[in-house]
């Protein structure tokens, strides 16, 4: 199983009827968006465009001394820094839902709506432990040395899906299992993800726009990934995508 088949398998998906996979990330990205701008317009609120340039211009002539009080003075408050981890919560949460969505699309298991994005708040309690922990550890083994930060990060990031499936697990058997499955397999999503590194680069220059196909198409193809390690019998009855024939050579 390549990136490749994981990538085709996602794009059969997208292409079904309503309700879409394409239309569903329209939606979370759209809400995405607009949490971003209220978050950016309060924590960044005090950092005008003559603010900017007068930084730039201390940071230019090295006189930190200006910089640190300018910067001091109008850097994000506390309560501006709380209001946007929880707005990524709550983003992260829809997200949450979005993974719900694209399981019923996918196995024709439950009703599968748009409504299904607000999925993710009925298990608002453990995703917020489990949100929690996997940052902790990620974040300390990140400030001790990166790589080991880069490794937790991806041994445990099959743990939603697994609190998806599991209502019965806790956050920490979600993480312990997420790092069960993930043994041996952490390279091979490494290289999926890699495999986006076009569409990335896309979403430096346009990221709203670029998001509206990277985010159903990302998270599909690495539910698919997912799919293929908890479920293989299951995946393996996922069509790829239809190929086009090619031309006979004249």
């Amino acid at each position: 199983m390549t990136s490749r088949e994981f990538k085709s398998k996602a794009k059969t998906a997208m292409a079904a009827r309503t309700p879409n996979i394409i239309a569903a990330g329209a939606i979370f990205v759209i809400v995405w968006a607009v949490f971003s701008f209220f978050v950016d317009r309060i924590s960044l609120s005090g950092f005008t465009t003559e603010m900017v340039e007068r930084l730039s211009h201390y940071a230019r002539t090295g006189d930190m001394e200006s910089f640190i009080n300018v910067y001091a003075a109008r850097a994000p408050r506390p309560w501006q820094q709380a209001v946007r981890y929880a707005v990524d919560f709550l983003v992260s949460t829809v997200q949450l839902g979005l993974f719900v969505f694209i399981f019923n699309k996918l196995r024709r298991t439950g009703e599968t709506t748009y409504a299904n994005l607000l999925d993710g708040f009925s298990s608002f309690p453990r995703y917020l432990v489990l949100y929690i922990l996997r940052g902790i550890i990620v974040a300390v083994l990140t400030a001790l040395l990166v790589v080991p930060g880069i490794i937790a990060s991806y041994s445990y990031r099959m743990a939603e899906f697994i609190m998806l499936d599991h209502p019965e697990y806790s956050p920490w058997q979600c993480l312990q299992e997420s790092k069960r499955m993930m043994k041996g397999n952490k390279w091979r999503l490494f290289c999926l993800d890699f495999s986006f590194i076009g569409w990335r680069i896309l979403e430096g220059f346009a990221p709203y726009v670029a998001r509206l196909w990277t985010v159903p198409y990302i998270n599909t193809a690495v539910i698919m990934f997912y799919e293929s390690l908890a479920y293989p019998e299951r995946y393996a009855e996922y069509p790829l995508y239809p190929v086009m024939p090619q031309r006979p050579q004249m």
